[in-house]
């Protein structure tokens, strides 16, 4: 069997069905050598994520060949370099319950969507904060309009 190890990730404290869901899944086929945690949101970094931090170090370490989480979502919403190569670089796969081996492509590609969804979003606060400005700014003289106009 395949030494595996379990992470789970939470911000609402569902650790132990997203264990169950992967032990009910993938258990069979993997010994589950660790388990590591985090109470926390998908978007904070490996920095503030003290269990994946430690998943990363005993990854590099080779203390497990193959990496179970409920899902992609679940390791991270934000792939980064740091990540994708400490997994790879170990030898690391990622399997999921759902949609079973996930690959570095896999992740390269998350990590682009990630970064396009990032953009879209600022772009599209931006175009808001300006027709906002521009609604002020038409409204405004439209005031100073109407003023003037009262004064004839």
């Amino acid at each position: 069997m395949t030494k595996a190890t379990i992470y789970t990730r939470s911000s609402t404290g569902d650790h132990d069905r997203q264990r169950d869901e992967l032990v009910a899944k993938l258990g069979d086929t993997h010994e589950i050598v660790g388990e590591y945690r985090d109470d926390a949101s998908g978007n904070q970094g490996v920095g503030d994520r003290p269990g994946l931090k430690k998943l990363l170090e005993d990854a590099a370490q080779g203390k497990f060949d193959v990496l179970l989480c409920a899902d992609l979502s679940r390791l991270t919403r934000q792939v980064t370099p740091e990540i994708i190569m400490t997994l790879k670089m170990a030898g690391v796969r990622i399997m999921t319950a759902e949609g079973g081996e996930v690959g570095i492509t896999d992740l390269f590609a998350q990590a682009i969507m990630n970064q396009l969804a990032k953009t879209e979003s600022q772009r599209r606060s931006e175009r808001i904060k300006q027709g906002i400005w521009a609604a002020r700014e038409r409204r405004a003289a439209a005031d100073t309009a109407e003023a003037g106009s009262g004064n004839e």
